[in-house]
């Protein structure tokens, strides 16, 4: 089943380094490059919601994991958006990719 990595940028972390969310959608992808990394979550804070790219090596799913918070995509490239604050945000992202993994290591 693999591990999974979960990172985040705040509204900060744009301010301080004057960018955007935008500049950050091939980041997603080299973080995948992560050695046992088989799922990566990159969060990025918008004002008024956290936006959360996922990117997955089979077996595990992207599309799957973020069809449970009412997101969508491909099964190695998906997305959704979260309506919390980031704190909230990455908990729940936690939980949500703990149990992907770890229902897919008991397959096995």
């Amino acid at each position: 089943g693999g591990k999974a990595a979960l990172f985040w940028l705040t509204q900060q972390d744009f301010e301080k380094t004057q960018t955007s969310p935008e500049e950050t959608d091939s980041l997603v992808n080299m973080l995948l490059r992560l050695v046992g990394v088989d799922i990566v979550a990159l969060c990025t804070e918008n004002k008024e919601r956290i936006r959360i790219n996922l990117r997955a090596h089979a077996p595990c799913n992207a599309r799957e994991l973020a069809c449970r918070m009412d997101g969508g995509g491909h099964d190695l490239a998906a997305g959704c958006h979260l309506v919390l604050p980031m704190e909230k945000a990455l908990e729940k992202l936690k939980i949500e990719m703990t149990t992907h993994v770890e229902s897919l290591n008991s397959a096995y």
